[in-house]
């Protein structure tokens, strides 16, 4: 601003209206220089406790800037294009620069354990690879290419196997999934998708089974409560389903897809006020508090139902209603004195949806 002010004020003193313009252009293109300077020490600093996070986790050194020549390679023909900026005006360094000086930092790093990676980050690799991989990828022939060149490890067994169940392959998958399965126990990931593929396979006893032995080793783990309950609803226990779900729903606090899947239990269940309680609760999960007083209001409409659930429902009703009118209340002026008793928002029924 001082440059551009000086720059002003030797156009008046000149009369030379190039000299104030060419003062202000060369004030903002110093400032942005130095902005660009700001963020480029920033990178620098990222790349520089990044490579200390690696080491320290266990990972390679030599992978940042492994990374950092594979960006290089596809971003080649963008740096060469004719709209490619020069390096003095890029505000992250480009990608010669990073790769020299992180090499130069990991060979720092002489002392590094690398430490073996476990079953669990393997198979979530290679579910990650299966579950984002695009339909021209063929997932499927990549596993059988790796297969016939190496001994495959356990995360790509995995993933041949859940390739196969996602194609519709069910039986196919269920060897790999089985052994894999019983030499794990402890993972649930592995136990889960062995259930799915049981019950893809029609073998619904065996896979609600393997749901509960699983269970056993890792109670109310969430993915695999989940797909127990849909195993359960497909096997026509819907109020075991419900049971179940509901178990999870009072220990762990749920998301709003866990709030709408038990009341499609409860209402499969024939618990009709319980599924349109459980739907206002996802109502208020997502913001929508006038879907939320419906919903109570029908709970509280169902005939018969236990005087445990009408206290229940109409506390609920009361709390959002209390809610609802607070934020359709103009706000105070700011000379006014501010209410003695604190208002209730969403957050605050959000935060006793697990009860």
């Amino acid at each position: 601003m001082a440059a551009i002010l000086a720059s002003i004020l030797l156009g008046a003193a000149t009369g030379s209206s190039d000299a104030a313009m060419g003062g202000i252009s060369m004030a903002q293109g110093a400032a942005m220089q130095q902005q660009i300077n700001f963020t480029r020490a920033n990178e620098n600093e990222a790349d520089r406790v990044g490579m200390g996070f690696l080491a320290a986790a266990g990972f390679d050194p030599y992978g940042m800037p492994d990374f950092f020549e594979t960006m290089g390679r596809r971003t080649s023909l963008a740096a060469s294009s004719r709209n490619a900026l020069p390096e003095i005006l890029q505000s992250h360094p480009v990608t010669t620069n990073r790769i020299a000086e992180s090499r130069s930092r990991a060979a720092q790093y002489k002392d590094v354990r690398q430490v073996a990676e476990s079953v669990s980050y393997s198979l979530t690799r290679e579910r990650l690879r299966v579950l984002t991989a695009s339909p021209e990828d063929n997932v499927r022939r990549y596993y059988s290419d790796r297969r016939d060149q190496q001994a495959q490890t356990v995360g790509e067994r995995y993933g041949e196997a859940l390739a196969n169940y996602q194609a519709g392959s069910s039986t196919s998958a269920l060897d790999s999934l089985t052994e894999l399965a019983r030499a794990y126990p402890q993972v649930p990931m592995l136990q889960s998708t062995l259930g799915q593929a049981l019950m893809g396979a029609g073998a619904t006893d065996a896979a609600l089974d393997t749901f509960r032995r699983a269970l056993n080793l890792s109670p109310r783990n969430i993915p695999l409560t989940m797909r127990y309950a849909e195993a359960l609803l497909k096997a026509g226990q819907a109020k075991t389903a419900h049971a179940v779900l509901l178990d999870l729903f009072n220990n762990v606090a749920p998301t709003p897809a866990q709030i709408r899947f038990t009341a499609l239990a409860a209402s499969s269940a024939g618990d009709n006020a319980d599924a349109a309680y459980y739907m206002s609760e996802y109502h208020i999960s997502t913001g929508n508090l006038p879907l939320s007083v419906a919903q109570l209001e029908m709970a509280l409409a169902v005939p018969n139902i236990t005087a445990v659930q009408r206290s229940r429902f109409q506390a609920r009703l009361d709390e959002v209603r209390e809610v609802l009118f607070a934020d359709r209340k103009k706000r105070p002026p700011a000379q006014q004195q501010p209410p003695k008793e604190p208002q209730r928002s969403v957050q605050d029924l959000t935060g006793t949806i697990s009860r």
